[in-house]
């Protein structure tokens, strides 16, 4: 049974362009052995990592959108696992109607479309329009307005050091 999927592969932040686009070659030969229908392959570009992958602080990202028999599945992800190219990889199952709007939206990005805020989310009240919320005061309690903060003199980094000093020379913790 043929189903939609999306892969998206992290090469090397290492890698130059040319080198980056010679592996996403390779990655993209490996989705074609399947026999893949590859509807469409895009590059979320190079990112900083949020921490060190076998010693890569920054990383190429590319995914491809593509169906294929699900009983191909399992030998390429077996290829891409093993695979000494790539640092990480996630391939996932799309629903069919899911690929049609993100093949849609990809080609509108790439025709240089702005993207519309749908017609469900327009009628929205933003958060500056919302009613304000009214106070309701019990008959015999009556609540108390709490005093404005005062404003404290500003310390400079000089006072904040002595103080982180202080803090760190005292037993107290």
């Amino acid at each position: 049974m043929e189903k939609s999927y999306e892969l998206c592969v992290l090469f090397a932040g290492t890698q130059t362009p040319a080198e980056i686009e010679n592996l996403s070659g390779q990655i993209e030969a490996l989705v074609a052995a399947t026999k893949a229908d590859i509807k469409f392959a895009y590059s979320l570009g190079r990112k900083k990592l949020a921490y060190q992958i076998k010693n890569n602080s920054h990383g190429e990202y590319r995914c491809w959108l593509f169906s294929v028999d699900s009983t191909a599945i399992p030998a390429l992800t077996e290829k891409l696992r093993l695979s000494p190219i790539i640092i990480r990889h996630l391939l996932t199952i799309l629903e069919s109607d899911l690929l049609a709007k993100r093949l849609q939206k990809a080609q509108d990005i790439k025709a240089g479309k702005v993207r519309e805020i749908p017609e469900d989310r327009r009628d929205e009240e933003t958060p500056a329009e919302a009613p304000k919320v009214k106070k309701i005061e019990a008959k015999e309690e009556v609540a108390e307005e709490a005093p404005a903060p005062k404003d404290k003199p500003k310390l400079s980094l000089e006072d904040l050091d002595k103080k982180l000093d202080e803090i760190l020379d005292s037993d107290k913790i």
